[in-house]
């Protein structure tokens, strides 16, 4: 009986591992939508401006956002849009799956998780190797798309509070510049600042540049995936592998002898995919890809695992 139950911990535990390891975001496709009573649905699980932690402000606040037929997959998106307050103020066209803190003055706003409150907090005990988005973005002149994903313990922010940095567990962003007039799939890694698992995950999409946004600019997003690397299962076949640039190609160092089907990703700092190719050999041409010298992101992803490291290009 003794080994018995054992073994039914072990299996228990080894399935908690797998199913904290492949925990998505709520209502990712913002196909589910309902009314929150401020004149426009909200997708579940999101939050506006409208539904703050202050009332004052909801009263006033534009609607930043609306449910878009132009999707990637399934029925609908999500748009977001940047407008002008009647103070003269551009409010950031934004959602959140925490809940914004608003304020008449722009630079005291801020979305956060509310660790008390089901309804403004994610749950979130994995440990993801990036975030992918499928988005199109409509840019008044040089704006930003801007897209943060935070995984957090205790209380959490967005802009990340000096009172908070402790919390931090790792931090994804996505920052784009010029038009996107198709579905495109950007990718940010998280970057990890401690060993610890996370208690929540606090997301924001926006279509502009913070408080530099652009009244008028325009993002769609949809399909947002959170992406999880070797320490979901098994072994790493790239532990011991590196990648690096030299005389106009990507090399590929210390490749497992047996990778199966793999492909390289190559993505800038905003989060741009670059070159996305099959691994077949033990390099892939760069010199027509429009890589610039810089730091990029270089992942390699199978079935199995994936690995990711800074690539340096001169």
């Amino acid at each position: 009986m003794k080994k018995l139950v054992l073994v039914s911990l072990v299996i228990l535990a080894f399935t908690f591992g797998l199913n904290a390891q492949n925990v998505q975001l709520d209502n990712p496709g913002f196909e589910e939508w309902e009314d929150v009573g401020v004149g426009q649905d909200e997708p579940v699980s999101w939050s506006t401006i409208k539904t703050s932690d202050n009332q004052g402000v909801n009263n006033v606040a534009p609607i930043t956002w609306a449910r878009c037929d132009t999707a990637h997959s399934g029925n609908y998106s999500v748009k977001l849009i940047n407008l002008t307050t009647i103070i003269n103020q551009t409010a950031t066209g934004s959602v959140t799956n925490g809940r914004f803190h608003t304020t008449y003055n722009p630079t005291e706003g801020y979305v956060f998780t509310d660790p008390e409150d089901d309804q403004w907090h994610k749950p979130f005990t994995g440990r993801p190797d990036s975030v992918a988005v499928w988005i199109q973005f409509y840019p008044v002149n040089n704006d930003t798309l801007q897209a943060k994903f935070l995984l957090h313990k205790n209380e959490g922010t967005l802009a990340i509070k000096p009172e908070n940095e402790d919390n931090v567990i790792a931090l994804a962003s996505i920052n784009l510049t010029g038009v996107y007039d198709e579905w495109t799939r950007v990718t940010a890694p998280f970057v990890y600042e401690s060993d610890e698992n996370p208690e929540y995950i606090l997301a924001m999409p926006t279509s502009g540049a913070g408080l530099n946004a652009i009244a008028v600019s325009m993002a769609l997003y949809d399909d947002i995936e959170l992406i999880y690397g070797p320490q979901a299962v098994g072994d790493n076949l790239f532990a011991n592998s590196t990648i690096y640039y030299a005389d106009g190609n990507i090399w590929f160092k210390n490749l497992p002898a047996d990778i199966g089907e793999s492909s390289v990703e190559i993505i800038d700092l905003s989060g741009k995919i670059i070159i996305k190719e099959q691994i077949t050999t033990d390099h892939i041409a760069a010199s027509d890809s429009g890589l610039k010298p810089g730091i990029y992101i270089a992942r390699i992803i199978n079935e199995k695992s994936s690995f990711s490291t800074k690539l340096f290009v001169k």
